[in-house]
């Protein structure tokens, strides 16, 4: 069954929307599996702005704060979408 790993921060707000949104995305999607990682805003950075993990492949979508934006344009670690979203939405799949 193929995975889709999640890393993000830890925050109550936000694992209670992780949950529900997990729980939602199980719903239309059976066949795919949502592994969560989480980790307070000073230990997230440092894995995986500081030492790499963005570039690693661990995780296929990470949330992060909009201040390591910079940081993470400067290391290459983000990935456009737009094209991705674009001709899934016209499959009607993820």
């Amino acid at each position: 069954m193929p995975t889709l790993h999640v890393k993000y921060r830890t925050f109550d707000g936000f694992e209670r929307a992780m949950a529900q949104q997990t729980a939602h995305f199980g719903g239309l999607h059976p066949g795919v599996a949502v592994a969560l990682s989480h980790a307070g805003p000073e230990e997230l950075y440092a894995e995986m702005v500081e030492q790499g993990g963005v570039l690693a492949g661990a995780y296929d979508v990470m949330l992060v704060l909009s201040d390591w934006l910079p940081d993470l344009i400067a290391r290459g670690g983000l990935l456009r979408l737009n094209e991705k979203i674009g001709r899934a939405s016209c499959r009607g799949r993820v």
